[in-house]
């Protein structure tokens, strides 16, 4: 008699499909029940005579276009981990049988035919099979039985194919036992309801109805209407899914004198809910009988077996190590997305979790075979990843710091950081670029990106690993391919470096490692390691800087002698005062732009002045942004006298007589922070003064805004001067070409570009003087 398979009407589907959880998935089974007759344990099956058998299992994944089976149900089945899972419990399940499984090997096989045909046995076997392990098929669905979860072929010589197992792509805890059921049917099981519902047998009847072995109690077949008390439990509605049943109940039959006590936690039975999780004592000397003396399956424990491979590791990690200290500190990256890929297979992307952790690097692609597989952890975007997170002026300092041999930085993480210029040097461009970026005159680093990322793969060689901690810049990482890579491509040529996505052949037998997937993530520009890498780790840049302040934060107050008059001029000064020297310091201004109008910067009385050290390009928005560290002199400002900062040219929209209203510090803007040569954090004073600027002051000598930066195609300077006067102009590369340009200005405002002249210059920093009448400037800017 054969078995009836169960089938979902198309109200328990669309239910099934709405439930949120995988848990409400139901089990069915489409194996055909065998005719054997009752079974009999022989004498010589006693558990201390049987020998431990380990079975190899070749795993065939069933794709369409690329695409794995069980995304289009959960966008967040992970194949591998299902594998493992399913593998773990078939063992667990088997143990006590003395059996046992292992993968001997994963194919991945393109067929949009066999995609949706588990119930196709035949057909998957004829395609492709291996005649050394069991075959087993995952596929997407069950074409003609949609709520099919698996289907198997027993040894009988009337299933002439019968090597040969199906289960569906589906994850989840009730279902984790199908492969061990399937398996339960490969070695001749049947299911423990077999012909209950065609036959009127009493539950004792062990020899011609339900699995026909008496250690296994009998459950209702899907015939058989249960009375429930105040309902009727109808089987062929969806019994195995009725809540009033629990798994210890016992079934009266209705209108039949007979009851059934099944064993609900049976994994031959139909009982997904109830988790089964054991065979009966008889059930396991059955199938390892079935394994020793029936000729379809005595290959398996013939000759020697294909050898085991490894599944990939489980999880792997972006780490962010703080080097700075006397012991490295390690964060987990948090909300990090990575791209796992290979030929053949969409990828697929796994992100950490945003409190910091594992990503999941069994997504499904990463299954042993003669690949290549690419690894690739997100280097830009946004949140952790903006190119400005974590840096500040304390990061330039201690750059600044390193280039004059004051105090170096550490090996080698704070120097990969350093080096935003990606040339295997620490120099003044690199601070350049820094300083850009924390103004916000630039989005991003020209050269490398935000983050950074070296594979862990990499530093465990020992040989590499010695090389990166010396000198990360000389470091030379030969690959398992054998192709060297090292810090940038001018080092030893090629067109890979360490940094890239790694990419690694997945018969590697280091898969199944952790450390093989992670990687250490270096921040670029952040010298400091104040980048706060996940959400469970909160901090401001400041935090890591000693603090000599008796206030937490930075306030400017403004005296005004006067108030200030809409359509008048005026120079207000920024001016500190304290009982430190200032080595360097950033300021966010947020002013109201419907009140107050900055149409530009010029020199207090500081020596270094330079437009590179402000961010003009949000004065419409009101805000306001510089950054100060004496690149050229290294000179330190005193200020136990005050002394103007800068000025900032203002023309009020209307009048003004309360500035500190409507102009202050603003750490969103930019955090406000002043150090000393020590990197300490400073008390000071902060003042803004105005004084009304006469025409001829309106006119003086200034170079107002360098623009647009970057720029592609043509450099402006915008320069007011007091008369007719000769500008000279000057630009030179990184690589020491210069060009020059002299040209005529009337009085006033004026802007000069240059086209033709930047186009002869090399991309990167370029480096300006511009002479006017009374005063010299310098600068950068960047051509891209």
């Amino acid at each position: 008699m054969k078995s009836r398979v169960f089938k979902f009407s198309s109200f328990t589907f669309l239910i099934l499909l709405t439930i949120n959880s995988l848990n409400a998935q139901s089990f069915s089974c489409g194996t055909v029940a065998s005719p054997n007759h009752a079974f009999t344990i022989p004498p010589s099956s006693a558990t201390s005579n049987q020998n431990n058998y380990n079975l190899p299992i070749h795993f065939y994944i069933i794709t369409n276009q690329g695409t794995l089976p069980g995304l289009a149900l959960n966008p967040n089945y992970n194949l591998v981990k299902h594998i493992r899972e399913s593998l773990n419990f078939a063992n667990t399940a088997f143990s006590s049988a003395n059996m046992s499984f292992y993968p001997s090997a994963f194919t991945f096989y393109e067929s949009s035919a066999l995609f949706d045909a588990g119930d196709q046995l035949n057909s998957l076997y004829n395609t492709i099979h291996d005649n050394d392990a069991i075959n087993v098929y995952i596929v997407n669905s069950y074409s003609t039985f949609i709520g099919r979860v698996g289907q198997a072929a027993q040894p009988l010589a009337s299933v002439p194919i019968n090597n040969v197992l199906s289960i569906r792509a589906i994850s989840a805890p009730n279902l984790v036992h199908v492969l061990a059921h399937e398996l339960g049917h490969y070695f001749n099981l049947d299911h423990t309801f077999r012909g209950t519902g065609g036959l009127s047998n009493p539950e004792s009847d062990c020899t011609n109805q339900g699995d026909k072995i008496c250690d296994t109690p009998q459950e209702p077949d899907f015939d058989i209407q249960v009375d429930c008390g105040s309902s009727t439990w109808i089987c062929t509605s969806g019994c195995f899914s009725c809540s009033i049943p629990t798994c210890t109940t016992t079934h009266t039959v209705l209108n039949q004198s007979r009851t059934f006590t099944p064993d609900k936690k049976n994994i031959m039975g139909y009982n997904d809910q109830c988790f089964p999780d054991h065979f009966s004592l008889n059930q396991k000397e059955k199938m390892y009988n079935e394994l020793i003396y029936n000729t379809y399956r005595a290959f398996l424990i013939q000759g020697s077996n294909p050898p085991s491979v490894p599944l990939p590791s489980e999880n792997a990690y972006v780490y962010r190590t703080n080097n700075s200290g006397t012991s490295p500190v390690v964060s987990q990256f948090g909300s990090m997305p990575i791209q796992l890929s290979k030929t053949g297979v969409s990828p697929v992307t796994s992100t950490t979790l945003s409190t910091g952790g594992p990503y999941e690097v069994d997504r499904g692609i990463f299954l042993p075979q003669n690949i290549t597989a690419t690894i690739a952890p997100t280097r830009n975007g946004t949140g952790y990843l903006v190119p400005s997170w974590g840096l500040s002026l304390s990061d330039l300092i201690k750059i600044q710091q390193h280039i004059l041999g004051t105090t170096l930085l550490p090996k080698p993480y704070a120097w990969i950081a350093a080096d935003v210029t990606n040339n295997g040097l620490i120099q003044d461009d690199d601070k350049t670029q820094i300083q850009q970026v924390i103004l916000g005159n630039i989005s991003s680093f020209p050269s490398v990106p935000s983050w950074r990322m070296v594979p862990v793969f990499a530093l465990q060689d020992p040989v590499f690993s010695s090389e990166f901690n010396s000198n990360p810049f000389t470091a030379i990482w030969t690959m398992s391919s054998g192709i060297q890579v090292g810090y940038n491509l001018a080092l030893i040529g090629g067109t890979k470096t360490y940094f890239d996505d790694l990419e690694i052949n997945l018969n590697n037998p280091n898969i199944n490692q952790s450390s093989t997937f992670s990687f250490q993530a270096i921040k670029s520009g952040d010298v400091n390691f104040s980048a706060q890498v996940n959400s469970a780790n909160t901090f401001r840049n400041e935090d890591f800087q000693p603090d000599l302040r008796t206030t937490e934060k930075y306030r400017l107050q403004s005296s005004l002698e006067n108030c200030l008059e809409a359509g008048k001029s005026y120079s207000v000064s920024i001016a500190a005062q304290g009982n430190n020297l200032i080595y360097g310091y950033q300021l966010g201004i947020k002013f109201d732009p419907s009140h107050l109008e900055i149409s530009g910067v010029d020199k207090g009385s500081v020596n270094y002045f330079s437009l590179d050290n402000f961010n003009l390009k949000k004065l419409k928005e009101g805000e306001f942004r510089t950054v100060w560290l004496d690149f050229e002199k290294n000179e330190k400002i005193r200020v136990s006298e005050k002394k103007d900062l800068f000025k900032m040219i203002v023309n009020p929209r209307v009048k003004v007589c309360n500035l500190d209203q409507i102009l202050g510090l603003n750490d969103q803007t930019l955090e406000n922070l002043f150090y000393d040569e020590n990197s300490r954090l400073i008390d000071l004073e902060l003042t803004a003064s105005a004084q009304e600027l006469k025409k001829d002051d309106i006119n003086n000598d200034i170079l107002l805004n360098v623009f647009p930066n970057p720029t592609s195609g043509e450099i402006n300077f915008e320069i007011s001067v007091q008369s007719k006067a000769k500008v000279n102009i000057s630009l030179r590369d990184s690589f020491g070409k210069t060009v020059t340009l002299n040209q005529t200005v009337n009085a006033g405002s004026n802007k000069v570009t240059l086209t033709h002249e930047l186009r002869s210059l090399s991309s990167g920093i370029i480096y300006y003087t511009i002479q006017l009448s009374t005063k010299a400037y310098s600068g950068t800017f960047f051509k891209i």
